[in-house]
């Protein structure tokens, strides 16, 4: 069995292959599930697809909209997620603007922190830090493109 902090470099590497952007923390200030704390990434990424490309965005296939891996911490209190993420369109301030009105409807007690991912090995060793612990689980990465439909990732 690979050890958890054995597959730290390897995400390091799978992040750069998705163009990954912005490093966004969400937080609920309270207690929660995983299925929970899925269950809002997947309504923060669709709500904020809404904002950037319209109505229509569920119809967009998976690479033209918000895409990226939220790693969950914190499980047994205050659960909470790091993302490196790519948006389809927007420029920091109004995608930093547009997350807090986002979040704010999806988790009214939590806050949002959005940033660019500054250097990216940097950024997805503190996302994975907690690969570290003994009892982290793979149940803990979500990669967005496990939320969407299947008609996202159909091809024309």
């Amino acid at each position: 069995m690979t050890r958890q902090p054995d597959l730290r470099p390897a995400y390091v590497d799978l992040c750069r292959s998705m163009d990954l952007q912005y490093f966004v923390t969400l937080v609920t200030n309270r207690d929660g599930t995983m299925d929970g704390i899925r269950r809002r990434a997947r309504d923060y990424c669709a709500r904020m697809d809404r904002k950037l490309l319209g109505h229509l965005w569920h119809k967009r296939p998976a690479t033209e909209r918000t895409d990226g891996v939220f790693f969950i911490e914190h499980v047994a209190s205050n659960i909470h997620l790091h993302g490196l993420l790519r948006f389809p369109s927007g420029n920091e301030e109004e995608l930093r603007m547009t997350s807090e009105v986002v979040w704010k409807k999806i988790c009214p007690s939590g806050s949002v922190r959005l940033t660019d991912t500054g250097t990216l090995p940097d950024a997805v060793r503190y996302c994975t830090k907690e690969f570290l612990f003994p009892d982290y689980s793979d149940a803990q990465i979500v990669f967005l493109r496990e939320l969407m439909s299947e008609a996202a990732h159909q091809t024309i």
